[in-house]
């Protein structure tokens, strides 16, 4: 041998023992991602990781501990320094999520590191919606039959921006949801078992976080019973039989969800000492605040006050505003108040229903573009799961085939009605579409898979349905393009730009411009520009600029009248030339004085309004109302809500019919 093999043998021995260590990872790594679950926990690891960079990297998340987020924290706060019996603690929305925070406060304690509390709770939100993807996808296998399409759902839900972006926020939303989530898939896997009683558990420590979602244990309940039964072909006694032990496993899951859900009610009642007797604080008010559907309310009793703005209607001062004494926590008398007032205005009744358009396409509660992404994705998402929504009567395919057992596509679409059913008498935010958007996630897949499957069979249908879509669809928006129209103008309306800061009506007027507008009726919204609701946007009038607007109307009956301006900055309005109503001044809309009643005699009659706008926002809103003195409204705050404040000037009513100028035709 010489001496160069000598020297070359050990390099040779090296090299091989690096082969069989690269051989071995390889089959080791190939073998990882073979494995079955590899997809799912690689789309759980990279959502996870995108999520956190979102929340500590691409956000603010120490500035947004406001509204509802700071609510949360302080009553945290204060439950962790033992103050938790003051009202702060328990008045306010659902306290158990403000507990839990409290409860994470004392482990952080004991560990000496309390001080990164909000990063604990944030951290929490993200490691929680791990637990949602990985239940979408156990569900999925259980619902679609296909890792590929369980692995689809769970992607989509993980990955969609809106999913991510509210865990950047203290809510319970973010919290409660991947809990609830979980719950339902332990349902499934558990129906046939007494082990059920853990999701009872689950479920209702979610409920507790989130109360909105409490009618859910109904349908996982009924699941529970009837999920692979049938009634055909069976005499009554082999029906009970074969209903009883399930019925018993549905009992268990029940007990188990009302133990947690009472606990949580006792609770409550002891810290507020006997005041609060339900899971959350806010039920009965917010049936109130839904049947005002007011921009605000303001609540004060011993010596606190708290007021309350929907994001619904956060830009819309001329919705009014409600001051009360009755405590927040007294839910029966807002339930009684809330009845009087749908009494008295049915029309509530259809409101009720146009209003579900908010949970996809109005004010966003925490709306917040510093967040990265927030511009650019949360509104495609809107659409995006709009259309998931629209066309869920593909399910017919669903149906048709047999292509999921009816108890699975009855179980969700039952989640989605109920928590949707439950808003019907509420204030609706697109907020609240996060508590139940995952049973669409779900639907959409079902019936996807569905269309995908049998798309030879069914595409005369799809394409006929996919029509139908985008011709409503084109329909709407030319609708609301040139909307404008289709009106009768009844208002003249002389905008005039002045040079110079103005600072009240009488102020000396140096004209830059000036141009005329029809409107239908007195409408012009709060607004960084002059925009009315129908007509659109005048982008020229943004400062320091005059209005005047101009109708004439005819009182068909002798009666007494309510009217009611909501102007910013000041305002005059005048009826046949005598001024009923004025506040001169620089102004917030819903400031000063707002309302005056008058006795009008039969016969035609004038009415005009001048406005100053100084700067920042402008609107001017005018309501009008026949009132009888004789008879008092059904609720003593029928008169300040949304509707109960009358008809805008422009609109007829029954008595009141209004014309454009018939001098300026």
């Amino acid at each position: 041998m010489s001496s160069y093999d000598s020297a070359a043998a050990p390099v040779s021995n090296t090299q091989a023992g690096t082969s069989k260590w690269k051989t071995i990872l390889t089959e080791y790594f190939r073998l990882v991602i073979q494995h079955q679950y590899f997809p799912i926990v690689a789309v759980i690891v990279v959502s996870t990781v995108l999520n956190f960079l979102l929340v500590f990297e691409w956000s603010q998340y120490q500035h947004y501990l406001t509204s509802d987020m700071h609510g949360y924290w302080e009553r945290a706060v204060q439950i962790f320094s033992g103050d938790e019996k003051t009202p702060n603690t328990w008045v306010s929305n659902a306290p158990f999520y403000s507990r839990v925070i409290a409860s994470v406060f004392t482990w952080l304690e004991f560990f000496h590191i309390r001080h990164y509390g909000l990063q604990v709770m944030l951290s929490l939100n993200v490691l929680l919606s791990c637990f949602a993807t990985l239940s979408l996808y156990l569900i999925g296998l259980r619902v679609l039959n296909s890792r590929h399409w369980a692995l689809a759902l769970a992607a989509t839900y993980a990955f969609a921006y809106p999913n991510l972006y509210f865990n950047v926020f203290l809510l319970g939303e973010p919290f409660a949801i991947p809990i609830i989530i979980s719950a339902l898939y332990l349902v499934m896997r558990w129906q046939n078992s007494y082990m059920v009683y853990m999701a009872g558990l689950v479920l209702a420590f979610g409920v507790g976080v989130r109360p909105s979602n409490g009618l859910l244990g109904l349908p996982c309940a009924l699941y529970i019973v009837f999920f692979g039964f049938s009634f055909s072909g069976k005499t009554l006694a082999e029906l009970i039989k074969e209903l009883f032990p399930r019925a018993l496993k549905a009992g268990v899951f029940s007990i188990a969800f009302f133990a947690v859900i009472f606990s949580i009610v006792a609770e409550n009642n002891r810290v507020s000492d006997g005041k609060l007797r339900g899971i959350t604080a806010h039920s009965g008010y917010n049936f109130f605040l839904g049947q005002t559907q007011v921009h605000k309310i303001v609540s004060s009793w011993d010596g606190l006050t708290y007021g309350f703005v929907p994001s619904s209607v956060a830009g819309n001062p001329e919705y009014g505003t409600i001051v009360t004494n009755i405590p927040i926590y007294d839910s029966k008398r807002f339930y009684e108040e809330g009845w009087k007032i749908l009494k008295a205005n049915p029309r509530l009744w259809v409101e009720h229903v146009k209003k579900y358009n908010q949970l996809f396409f109005n004010n966003l509660f925490p709306a917040v573009p510093s967040v990265k992404g927030f511009n650019w994705f949360f509104d495609p998402f809107r659409y995006i799961t709009f259309y998931m929504l629209v066309f869920c009567g593909l399910l017919y395919i669903t149906f048709k085939e047999r292509d999921a057992k009816n108890a699975h596509v009855i179980l969700f679409t039952s989640i989605f009605g109920l928590c949707a059913a439950a808003l019907f008498f509420y204030t609706v935010t697109h907020q609240y579409f996060t508590n139940f958007s995952y049973a669409l996630y779900i639907l959409f897949f079902i019936y996807l898979r569905s269309a995908v499957q049998h798309f030879e069979k069914y595409k005369r249908f799809i394409y006929a349905y996919i029509g139908v879509v985008l011709i409503s669809t084109a329909a709407y928006y030319t609708y609301k393009e040139f909307r404008y129209l289709l009106v009768e103008p009844k208002v003249k309306v002389f905008v005039e730009n002045n040079r110079g800061s103005i600072h009240n009506l009488d102020a000396k007027r140096n004209i830059i411009n000036s141009k005329e507008i029809k409107v239908n009726n007195l409408e012009f919204l709060a607004s960084l520009t002059l925009k009315h609701r129908t007509i659109g946007e005048f982008p020229e009038f943004r400062e320091n600029f005059f209005l005047n607007a101009k109708t004439d109307f005819e009182v068909l009956e002798d009666g007494f009248y309510m009217f009611t301006i909501y102007a910013d900055d000041g305002y005059r309005m005048k009826i046949d030339g005598r001024t009923i109503l004025e506040s001169n001044r620089l102004k917030k809309m819903d400031e000063f004085k707002l309302r005056e009643y008058i006795p009008l005699i039969k016969g035609k009659h004038t009415l005009e309004v001048e406005l100053f706008q100084n700067g920042v926002l402008s609107g001017l809103v005018g309501y009008y109302r026949r009132v009888d003195p004789t008879k008092p409204p059904e609720s003593e705050y029928e008169y300040s809500t949304r509707f109960g404040q009358g008809y805008f000037i422009g609109d007829d009513d029954k008595y009141t019919k209004f014309y454009y100028p018939a001098s300026e035709n």
